[in-house]
């Protein structure tokens, strides 16, 4: 009966396609479709998995910045390694040979080409079995990220096409082959989206526990980014982040990467023995890897809330024209009920254009902080370093060696880069010894100190870094003159979606209106990075449409930041060291005018047009809309168009009127890494905001009444109830229970702020919480434990911890707010442990505060303040519980035991085994 049901289901699956054989004659898998495939091309599809593996092990020992995202390399080797078993497995189960038989059977063969006797089949079940552990292995690829095993598929044979549609045809219950099955299944090219149902992936997601569903919920947003439905795709990929989220939370790693305080001489030891290889460094296990699931779902989310924001862009418009003309005309004729209506159609659309861009900031943001940056090290010790080589070169060897203190080097390393397993533990001992005076090798060198490294967020913050290297460079420094581009490398740490999430923080903060002066900074620190990119040698150098948009963009709106160099030369990756760049611009070159008479190539008109003409069409052969001859001619069409623009200057500053310069040596990272040129929709629309959105609509904010009104505003918030049962236990039993709730689907609050509550609404659609005063902290904790969301709470005590409790302004909160949480939160929640750290740190040097503290609040911080550096919680409160007053210098657990400042140490699971 299954295998008749399985034959109808695939009989209407090729009746469908043949159906739509008239609007695409090609029928192609599902998987080749998805967006972003050009990102993870390159030669980890190639490279044997052992070397693979070897070398994304060598990345992350490396020290930080990494050259290619841990999580990201680790990912794409288990992917390898489970389509490389998986395309084995199909092949023995298409042959029905079992891998003894086949290499029995090569055995038989005489020098004529006969074979010997024919080698036995496996039976049905044999079968069966082994193309049901390739879906399981497909499914574990696909999980992990579907876009990178969608294109290792695309390398491996055809077999691995019908698997799953095997196991199927047997059992049509197995959730992994379904999973599997929707990749694989046919459908009529760049015809996704009227092909591609979403009922297959919610049988998925409900047939799955829940810490298993991140991966299909990310699927299906992105088929609902394919449809159009946004909405729906935010709330997934919202659930999908919170899913990672709690799991990341739930992994702790295995004791045996702690390093205990008496082992620390003896591994610090044995590391500088070994040289720092890498290869004495034991590999981390497979649960104890990072997953990329995460950024994913913040990268894609971003791309889904800055999709919303630009596509109500054009209902913001349409009509202001009309209005403001009214306005400046000096006609004072009151607007009819319409007019009003549609004014404040368009202020509500404009509110969801500028909220979404700043929702979809946030997160790109919020991605970029997984990658590392560093500046390099600082002008002056590249100077001196660079001094001394040259008076070596020189046989200067008389030269005397001003000891710099800019040159000292934190005594618990010597190279740059410390055990990964000591490095977090012991990190205060650098500052210790910072002081300590210059340490010198025994040739009479100053040590080299650590590089500085920033989260890649950092530069697009709003007070810009210190540090940071000249950019872009002046036009009359020549790069090969300075001694400062061998040696003062900056880098960051790659990611294949990194190029594309720089750009798009440029479009949300044209769609934000930040002023042109502060967008001109971020847009030199998204040039700056992006030239860094380098994937090399696992990813080749991926297109990107938001850099396409963003250069469009430009164009369109006449550079209206003010750039001084097209955007194509700032994103130049930076030279080689051991190759001298060409001059930056034009203008060098330009000062010379006998140089620039030998570089001039003078061209007819009609050259001009044939140039520009056989340009057209070699780009549009390569563009991947061009689907017919209809497509192809507007391409041309376009292309034509736009060269004849850049040509007569009609862009401003943006193209580069020196086309005959030098080529440059080449990175990897240049190698094919064009754009698509024609104009898409969501670069019309951004560049239609720039020129016609207003700064300011008129709407004038209601200053704050002197005598207090009590709010009788009704206000209503609504949420998705599955994903809010999820982590509300609260809100589970009014809805899921037997209460009046349950059937009306509304609950009503009369004693909560609708201020505290919004904060908790806008946490749970983006799933991160902005900075408050610690007065608003406290009383959204005391709303979270109301409402029983442990996600929440451990949100709020995240941020209180990095952002609050320990930083050097904070000081004792007032009474009656330790009162109003001592109250309203039970004692065994950690918040309160938290604030007694913290108060104890600031009263440490004076007691006397305690006095006006709650008693219960003034013994906890009395007790954090008498414990001696060196125990643990459990062992000073097993002393104090027996009276035994011999405190030792420090115990065993110390150093298991997260840190005051850790925000590991306050989350609700660790705060269970300690008292205090």
């Amino acid at each position: 009966m299954a295998n008749k049901k399985g034959a109808n289901a695939q009989n209407g699956q090729r009746n469908a396609a043949s159906g739509a054989s008239s609007a695409s004659s090609l029928i192609i898998c599902r998987n080749k479709h998805w967006r972003y495939i050009s990102s993870f091309h390159g030669p980890w599809l190639q490279l044997p998995p052992e070397i693979l593996d070897s070398l994304a092990h060598q990345n992350y020992t490396q020290p930080l910045p990494r050259l290619i995202d841990p999580a990201v390399f680790y990912d794409v080797v288990k992917i390898r390694r489970a389509i490389d078993e998986a395309t084995e497995d199909a092949v023995r189960a298409s042959n029905g040979m079992s891998t003894t038989a086949m290499n029995a059977s090569f055995n038989y063969l005489d020098p004529f080409g006969q074979g010997g006797p024919q080698a036995p089949k496996m039976s049905k079940e044999r079968i069966y079995k082994i193309r049901q552990k390739a879906a399981r292995l497909l499914s574990k690829a696909y999980a992990l990220d579907e876009v990178a095993a969608s294109v290792a598929t695309m390398q491996s044979t055809s077999s691995l096409e019908e698997v799953a549609l095997h196991v199927l045809r047997r059992d049509q219950t197995d959730t992994e082959a379904k999973y599997v099955h929707f990749f694989h299944e046919k459908i009529p090219s760049r015809m996704m989206e009227q092909y591609t149902p979403l009922e297959p992936l919610d049988d998925v997601i409900l047939n799955l526990p829940w810490e298993k569903q991140g991966a299909p919920l990310r699927t299906r947003a992105l088929v609902q980014i394919f449809k159009g439905q946004f909405e729906g795709a935010a709330s997934d990929l919202t659930l999908g982040l919170r899913i990672a989220q709690e799991l990341k939370k739930m992994h702790r790693p295995g004791t045996d990467q702690l390093v205990l305080a008496k082992h620390y001489k003896e591994e610090q030891e044995r590391w500088n023995k070994n040289g720092r290889d890498w290869r004495q460094v034991p590999q981390l296990k497979e649960e104890d890897q990072p997953s990329s699931l995460e950024q994913q779902m913040l990268f894609n989310r971003a791309g889904v809330y800055l999709s919303i924001a630009c596509q109500n862009v054009h209902a913001a418009l349409d009509g202001l024209k009309e209005a403001q003309s009214k306005d400046e005309n000096g006609d004072k004729i009151p607007m009819s009920p319409q007019e009003k209506e549609a004014h404040q159609a368009r202020l509500d659309t404009r509110k969801i254009v500028k909220t979404n861009a700043k929702r979809a900031l946030k997160d790109y943001l919020a991605f970029l902080g997984y990658f590392d940056y560093t500046p390099g090290l600082p002008v002056e010790i590249i100077d001196e370093i660079t001094r001394r080589i040259n008076d070596l070169m020189n046989d200067n060897k008389q030269t005397t060696i001003h000891r710099n203190r800019l040159l000292e080097w934190n005594s618990h390393s010597s190279s740059g880069r410390s055990s990964p397993t000591v490095s977090s533990l012991f990190s205060h001992q650098s500052t210790q010894n910072s002081d300590s005076g210059l340490e010198w090798d025994a040739n009479g060198w100053p040590r080299i100190p650590h590089r500085k490294v920033y989260p890649a967020s950092a530069l697009f913050a709003e007070k810009p870094l210190s540090d940071l290297p000249v950019f872009p460079v002046p036009e009359n420094t020549r790069l090969d003159e300075s001694p400062l581009s061998v040696s003062n490398h900056e880098a960051i740490t790659y990611h294949p979606l990194l190029t594309d999430a720089l750009h798009s923080i440029l479009l949300a903060h044209a769609l934000i209106q930040t002023p042109p002066t502060e967008l001109l900074r971020h847009a030199h620190n998204a040039a700056r990075l992006a030239r860094l990119v380098d994937g090399y040698p696992i990813f080749q150098a991926a297109r990107s449409p938001a850099r396409a948009d963003w250069i469009e963009v430009l164009r369109r709106a006449n550079n209206w930041i003010g750039l001084s160099k097209p955007w194509q030369v700032l994103c130049q990756p930076a030279p080689l060291a051991s190759r001298p760049q060409a001059e930056p611009d034009a203008t060098v070159g330009a000062q010379n005018g006998t140089v620039a008479a030998k570089n001039s190539i003078t061209e007819t008109e009609e050259q001009k047009h044939e140039r520009r003409k056989r340009e057209a069409i070699v780009e549009a052969m390569g563009d991947e809309r061009v689907v017919d001859e209809e497509t192809f001619q507007k391409a041309v069409r376009a292309r034509e168009r736009r060269a004849m623009e850049d040509e007569e200057g009609l862009s401003g500053p943006l193209h580069d009127v020196n086309g005959n310069r030098a080529p440059v040596h080449k990175r990897w990272a240049q190698d094919d890494g064009k754009e698509y040129p024609i104009s898409t929709e969501r670069a019309e629309a951004i560049c239609r905001w720039i020129k016609e959105a207003p700064l300011s609509m008129g709407v004038k904010k209601k200053r704050p009444v002197k005598k207090k009104k009590e709010d009788t505003k009704i206000y209503t918030f609504e949420f998705p109830q599955q994903e809010l049962c999820l982590i509300s236990r609260f809100f589970k039993k009014a809805f899921q229970g037997n209460f009046l709730e349950a059937a009306t689907g509304v609950l009503h609050f009369t004693d909560i702020s609708a201020e505290h509550f919004d904060i908790f609404a806008d946490w749970f659609i983006t799933g991160q919480l902005d900075r408050h005063s610690l007065e608003d902290m406290l009383c959204l904790y005391v709303l979270a434990d109301r409402l029983d969301v442990p996600s929440f709470r451990g949100a709020i005590t995240d941020k209180l911890t990095s952002d609050c409790c320990f930083k050097s302004g904070f000081d004792v909160p007032d009474t009656h707010l330790i009162t109003f949480v001592m109250e309203n939160v039970p004692k065994y929640l950690p918040i309160h442990a938290l604030l007694a750290t913290a108060v104890a740190q600031v009263l440490y040097h004076n007691p006397e505060g305690l006095d006006p503290l709650p008693y219960g609040f003034a013994v906890r911080v009395k007790h954090n303040i008498d414990k001696p550096y060196g125990l643990c919680d459990d062992c000073y409160h097993h002393q104090l519980s027996t009276d035994d007053h011999i405190i030792a210098d420090h115990c065993e657990h110390f150093f298991d035991e997260p840190a005051d400042h850790d925000p590991e140490r306050y989350r609700e699971a660790v705060r269970a085994t300690h008292r205090y």
